[in-house]
């Protein structure tokens, strides 16, 4: 290993900062100096667009939590006898969604975006419904919602107060 001294180091310093990959590095650095302080670097872009995308998610789960709160408080069940936007028996969840799209730009790019096939997740289905209620059920700490089959009952009156009446006797029962 050879030692060097003052003159080999400075020649071997000029020599490097001469060298085609030194100057075409520098210039990349210097570039990229520049590109950071005026903000427009390829990172800068993707994390734009990554915001941009996070804040739209945000503002559609904000419109499906209050559908499925106001259905909640209303006691209104969310779904139907199908999944699908703008079919019949879809489900009061799926109605709100539509309505609101009529008036909502958030809610109607949305469902453009899942009808033409630009997002394949619509977060329209009944396990983001179930977990957007277990996060509302969690956030407030209330009441608990739970579906259970009874089984079959031979309701002799179809009144509403002989099927209550019907229905809490089975409830008595089965506490037992």
């Amino acid at each position: 290993m050879a030692l060097m001294t003052g003159k080999n180091c400075s020649d071997t310093l000029k020599m490097h900062e001469n060298s085609p990959e030194h100057t075409k590095n520098m210039g990349s650095w210097k570039e990229l100096e520049s590109r950071i302080k005026k903000g427009q670097t390829i990172d800068k872009v993707e994390l734009a667009l990554i915001n941009t995308e996070r804040r739209r998610w945000r503002e559609v789960l904000t419109r499906f939590v209050a559908i499925i709160h106001s259905l909640a408080e209303r006691n209104v069940p969310l779904r139907g006898s199908t999944e699908t936007l703008y079919q019949p028996n879809n489900g009061n969840f799926l109605k709100e969604v539509e309505l609101m799209a009529q008036f909502d730009p958030v809610l109607k790019e949305h469902i453009a975006r899942v009808q033409g096939g630009a997002s394949p997740t619509s977060y329209l289905g009944n396990i983001i419904q179930n977990e957007l209620i277990d996060c509302i059920i969690a956030a407030e700490g209330t009441a608990q919602i739970k579906e259970y089959f009874m089984g079959f009952l031979e309701a002799e009156q179809t009144t509403g107060e002989g099927l209550s009446t019907l229905i809490f006797k089975k409830l008595k029962e089965n506490k037992q």
